[in-house]
């Protein structure tokens, strides 16, 4: 049997491709990171776009949630990783490398 999915929403507000996606361990928040340089979140059940971390001068490759959900890490190309508590705060260089 093959199951078909139905879209439940449409999440728009980055301009370049997304590079990475990652759900909360909750599944309340939706969080991906763009060639645009952008991270962008939402609620996961309305589409309802949240605050937007910032923090990254070029291509954001990839984003994950902690376990516990408190924290959004962020890579990108700009050589930094970053992390923001209470998915989408203000960055804190985790380190340059």
């Amino acid at each position: 049997m093959i199951q078909t999915w139905q879209s439940v929403n449409t999440l728009t507000g980055h301009s370049a491709p997304v590079l990475g996606l990652a759900f909360s361990a909750d599944g309340e928040t939706i969080a991906s990171s763009s060639i645009d340089g952008t991270i962008q979140l939402w609620n996961a059940r309305t589409g309802k776009e949240g605050k937007t971390p910032i923090g990254h001068e070029d291509f954001v490759n990839g984003v994950a949630f902690s376990p516990d959900g408190h924290i959004l890490a962020s890579g990108s190309t700009d050589s930094e990783t970053l992390g923001s508590e209470d998915r989408g705060g203000d960055p804190n260089p985790d380190g340059t490398f």
